[in-house]
């Protein structure tokens, strides 16, 4: 197959490769034509888990937490890490099972 790549800067790029796999998510739209093909064995299960992204913003333009650091907090059945951002804000993201989002009162 052939795969076209629009370049930052309207450059593209063609590739031709003998196999192209799709990975598109739960609802993946590639599978669902995959799986009409015959003999196609195909499972899916979902985890127990969800994540939420939260957004510290910076204090007087800078960081508010060391940028040159991996942010993690594990929690036994959840964690939450820290991902720093260009415009010098942080993405958290938290991961815990969908019955503890459940119980959140906020």
């Amino acid at each position: 197959g052939k795969l076209t790549f629009n370049m930052n800067g309207g450059q593209e790029v063609e590739v031709t490769t003998d196999l192209i796999m799709g990975n598109d998510g739960a609802y993946s739209a590639i599978r669902k034509h995959m799986v009409k093909r015959p003999r196609f064995n195909y499972s899916q299960e979902y985890i127990p888990h969800g994540y939420m992204e939260l957004t510290v913003p910076p204090k007087n333009g800078e960081f508010q937490m060391a940028v040159n650091y991996l942010h993690i907090w594990p929690r036994n059945e959840y964690m939450m890490i820290a991902l720093p951002n260009q415009d010098k804000s942080f993405t958290l993201t938290v991961f815990m099972p969908f019955d503890m989002f459940d119980q959140l009162k906020t």
